[in-house]
């Protein structure tokens, strides 16, 4: 059914993959029956469909759909809920999902994926400065594969909410270039991709 759908909408496949593994929860060890499989399951989880589809009362979601050009940076706004404020406790926590289909190096298994594109939450401190709030590259172990992979599930990051760290918007910064050198990318190549968010409030 679900690649019945990519195959009549392919412009969504992205979207869609991101929200699924967005939301998707994690399976422990003492839930998988099979002894053969214990240690030794990978990928993203237990899809959570309802999830998926509604957002809760406590959490906004956001679907960006874009595009990039090789070696480019953009810069796109994320509204903040007032509700969230004036809370110096850990109060807010973000986490999102990137996913992009890009053109393959088929002779190089080590890079088959040549294009890496990451993606950074950052707020404004202040009216002069700005902090970055992670790191653009995940670690996270369900990345799998990390050379090959078009999936980025970053790890989810809780902050305060303060009124001076606040604001209205804060910003995701987006990256995009080639990780092997001598892959010849056409110049006027625009790389797509979906980008999930989420905006929770923890109390």
């Amino acid at each position: 059914m679900t690649r019945g759908f990519f195959t009549m909408y392919p412009e969504y496949n992205n979207s869609i993959k991101a929200l699924l593994i967005h939301f998707a929860e994690k399976v422990q060890a003492d839930q998988i029956k099979h002894e053969g499989l214990k240690g030794r399951l990978m990928g993203f989880g237990k899809t959570h469909i309802e999830r998926a589809l509604h957002s809760l009362s406590y959490s906004s979601i956001s679907i960006i759909e874009d595009e990039i050009e090789m070696n480019q940076i953009k810069r796109i706004k994320i509204p903040i809920p007032k509700s969230l404020e004036g809370s110096a406790r850990r109060r807010m926590r973000l986490k999102k999902t990137l996913v992009y289909n890009p053109i393959v190096a088929p002779r190089d298994s080590d890079n088959y994926n040549p294009i890496k594109i990451s993606a950074c939450i950052i707020r404004p401190d202040d009216k002069k400065k700005e902090r970055e709030l992670e790191s653009f590259s995940t670690r996270d172990k369900l990345s799998v594969a990390h050379k090959k992979s078009n999936v980025k599930k970053y790890s989810q990051i809780e902050v305060s909410t303060n009124n001076g760290h606040l604001g209205k918007f804060w910003e995701i910064e987006v990256r995009c270039e080639c990780k092997v050198e001598d892959f010849d990318i056409p110049s006027d190549y625009k790389q797509n991709y979906s980008l999930v968010l989420t905006i929770e409030d923890m109390n």
